[in-house]
């Protein structure tokens, strides 16, 4: 191997690195963006089952209440 060979080598060596680099960055930035978009969901997601569960039993104690407020 000759200078030439290695010099090229060694500038291969740091494009890749950088190119390397570059692409970790991005797929880090992704998994924080996606574990942020989980997060969210999972609150928006809870929310909604609390209402899901919430109106039938609501529901139940306006029919409870309006017939105990009967009078015979």
């Amino acid at each position: 191997m000759d200078a030439v060979d290695r010099s090229e080598l060694e500038l291969l060596r740091v494009q890749m690195a950088g190119k390397l680099d570059r692409m970790t960055d991005a797929v880090h930035t992704l998994t924080e963006e996606q574990r942020d978009f989980a997060r969210d969901h999972e609150t928006r997601m809870r929310s909604v089952e609390k209402w899901k569960l919430a109106i039938p039993v609501s529901s139940l104690l306006v029919v409870a209440a309006f017939l105990g407020g009967r009078t015979l």
